[in-house]
């Protein structure tokens, strides 16, 4: 079984991804690391990689390419905004929050607040995020990342810790 997830920014996706994974014993892919990957073979950062997605929606393309090769695989969580997409016979999770909850977790997360000066700064920052992306996908793939006909199961993250939302996943199977 291949369960992919996606989500809001700022939701718990990748932890809650990496938690299940650990729960079932299943390997985690995450396209994070693809774009690491990939920003390493260009000599750029992380950063850079994603400031050209903005410019080169073109570029999701060879992210997405490496994607679609993990269709084979079995007993892998994919956490991939567009793994639902590419990996039409999984199981398609999506993972949401209230922006306020989102921007409170993006602001509170040294790794995720890209210098943020406040919380509302951390949400109009999200909005933006998800309205390029929305943009970017819609342009390439013809889809809306965020429709919810998209997935099988939607788990709102605000109220749950991560075991709750693990359970909920779990009992889904």
């Amino acid at each position: 079984m291949i369960i992919t997830f996606s989500g809001t920014h700022g939701a718990g996706k990748t932890t809650t991804a990496k938690a299940l994974a650990k729960r079932l014993g299943y390997t985690y892919y995450s396209v994070g690391d693809v774009m690491r990957q990939i920003a390493t073979e260009r000599g750029i950062t992380i950063k850079e990689l994603a400031d050209q997605l903005q410019n080169e929606p073109e570029l999701d393309k060879e992210i997405d390419s490496r994607t679609k090769l993990l269709a084979t695989q079995d007993n892998l969580v994919v956490d991939a905004r567009m793994g639902w997409f590419f990996l039409p016979k999984s199981l398609k999770v999506f993972i949401t929050a209230p922006l306020n909850k989102r921007a409170a977790r993006s602001f509170a997360d040294p790794r995720k607040s890209d210098g943020f000066v406040d919380v509302n700064q951390a949400a109009e920052q999200l909005e933006g995020r998800q309205e390029q992306l929305t943009k970017n996908l819609s342009s390439l793939y013809g889809v809306n990342p965020y429709d919810p006909k998209n997935f099988d199961l939607i788990v709102d993250t605000s109220e749950k810790s991560v075991d709750e939302v693990v359970e909920t996943i779990v009992s889904a199977l």
